[in-house]
């Protein structure tokens, strides 16, 4: 695992991205991420504290108020997500497809597939380094 200011010094490395946006997205990066996340292993970083600094943000008013709570996977997708991101951990670039595929049209990103492709869930990924992965988001 990596920490999150590892994670963010690795992230200028999106050749494809205009100068401009490069810059903009180090400078939000290391203004709003890392000042209050640096120290913490990616994958380790309690849904508490993240909740902490989201109230955080919108006590400041740099957020807009949350009306309702954002939607969850029902309980049992969330432990199928859970499972294949487990397998992910386990065996990393080995895992085989139905587990993970490619997604078409977006370059180096990959979806976890929970029940082996069953599951209308995903959750999408990148690979970081030879054996560190960045889950980004998990959705139907």
């Amino acid at each position: 695992m990596i920490t999150a200011a590892e994670s963010g010094a690795r992230s200028g490395d999106h050749t494809q991205l205009s100068p401009t946006t490069q810059q903009t997205y180090r400078r939000d990066i290391e203004k709003y991420i890392l000042s209050r996340f640096a120290s913490y292993r990616i994958g380790r970083l309690p849904p508490g504290e993240i909740e902490n600094w989201l109230m955080d943000e919108v006590d400041a008013g740099l957020l807009p108020e949350v009306e309702e709570e954002p939607a969850r996977p029902p309980r049992p997708e969330e432990v199928a997500i859970r499972t294949v991101m487990l397998k992910l951990e386990a065996l990393g670039s080995r895992l085989p497809y139905p587990h993970q595929s490619l997604v078409r049209g977006a370059q180096d990103l990959r979806e976890l597939r929970p029940r082996s492709g069953r599951s209308p869930w995903r959750a999408f990924y990148r690979r970081v380094d030879t054996e560190e992965f960045l889950v980004g988001s998990v959705g139907p």
